[in-house]
């Protein structure tokens, strides 16, 4: 009889340690999967995060044309028309077409502009503050409100521009005027203002003084910085004067890459009659550099402008992937400021020819001779 309790005891005890076991692992296996679910929890928040700064970088990025601001106007409802009778039928007389007016096309190319080329550049005289004009000291800031006027100012910073319909005028701005890459900031007017560098040789130096989309810039100067002009879409930049150009970084590591006019694809630019100068220095690329690297180029007029420095004074369009259209090259002068050539290789390179581009009327200042359409590097 001890022997049979003995053997239910023992049986017993063994179900009750093979149930002690299982519920030990099963609480170790929910362990894991709830450390195992934070842990994709985790990735997938940082997965998300990093989708999301791709498509803000896109989303800012685009270049693509504006679609309509109207909705068609919708069609009228049918009514009961009469049947048509033949003697009330007549043929349409040959009405004279209406001639198509300019809202018909839905993208216009830049107008040229008659005066840009004339010989009298840009300088101290005619770009910067006006003479006479008394300026006021004021800190940098962010001007959020429609239809605001900045004029008579000393600015010690940068102006962020994050409105429509500004305008910046008879003003110094001690660093950078950025209207954003968005469009957040349309018909900015910069007028009769010096934007200078801080000719610190540090990163700042990379930045453009002037960037990014849907503002013009008329009798401006800029100098001190690495880069005078950065140019994404619809911006128009005339009658101004870019120097000194400041280079950055070891040029025996790589150094930077500097220009007055930098773009790396855009839509709807101007650039006429403005006295470019990239300087020199080592690693300065060109005067006016069109890289077509981030997007296509259409609807670029470059026209009148007198180009110096750089390896090549203007990079014309190619240098990526994208291409060019509608991108002409008319009247300007290569400058021998530095280089009988304009630059260090020559006036200009990374042309494409055809899908309505045009290069006519270029000369070399050193010897009034054409300068030959470029070939594409």
């Amino acid at each position: 009889m001890k022997q049979f309790f003995r053997s239910i005891l023992g049986t017993r005890v063994r179900k009750v340690t093979a149930i002690a076991s299982a519920i030990a692992v099963a609480l170790a296996l929910t362990t894991v999967s709830v450390a195992s679910a934070h842990s994709f929890s985790q990735h997938r928040t940082t997965a998300s995060a990093a989708s999301k700064q791709w498509n803000d970088w896109k989303k800012h990025h685009r270049y693509s044309a504006s679609k309509p601001t109207t909705e068609p106007a919708p069609s009228p409802s049918p009514t009961a028309t009469p049947a048509p009778t033949p003697t009330k039928t007549s043929t349409p007389a040959p009405t004279k077409s209406p001639s198509p007016t300019p809202s018909s096309t839905p993208t216009t190319s830049p107008t040229t502009d008659p005066n840009a080329g004339s010989g009298a550049w840009p300088d101290a005289s005619n770009t910067g503050v006006p003479a006479g004009v008394k300026l006021t000291p004021s800190g940098g800031m962010t001007i959020t409100t429609a239809g605001t006027v900045i004029s008579g100012l000393d600015i010690n910073g940068d102006v962020l521009v994050r409105a429509a319909n500004v305008t910046i005028e008879n003003s110094k701005v001690h660093g950078r005027i950025d209207t954003s890459d968005n469009g957040a900031a349309p018909n900015t007017m910069i007028k009769r203002v010096e934007i200078i560098g801080p000719y610190n040789g540090a990163k700042d130096s990379g930045s453009p003084a002037v960037g990014y989309t849907g503002f013009t810039c008329d009798g401006c100067v800029i100098h001190g910085w690495g880069k005078g002009f950065g140019l994404v879409k619809d911006v128009t930049i005339k009658n101004s004067w870019v120097y000194d150009i400041v280079v950055y970084g070891d040029p025996a590591n790589g150094g930077s890459h500097n220009e007055a006019i930098l773009s790396l694809g855009g839509t709807n630019l101007t650039v006429t009659n403005n006295r470019l100068d990239a300087g020199d220095a080592p690693n300065v690329s060109a005067s006016l550099a069109l890289y077509s690297q981030m997007a296509a180029f259409n609807n670029v007029l470059v026209q009148g402008n007198l180009f110096d420095g750089g390896g090549y004074c203007v990079y014309a369009g190619l240098g990526g992937s994208y291409g060019a259209s509608n991108t002409r090259f008319i009247g300007n002068t290569f400058g021998d400021k530095y280089d009988k050539k304009c630059g260090g290789y020559g006036p200009a390179i990374a042309y494409a020819t055809g899908n309505g581009n045009q290069w006519t009327g270029n000369v070399l200042q050193s010897s009034g001779a054409t300068v030959a359409t470029p070939g594409r590097g």
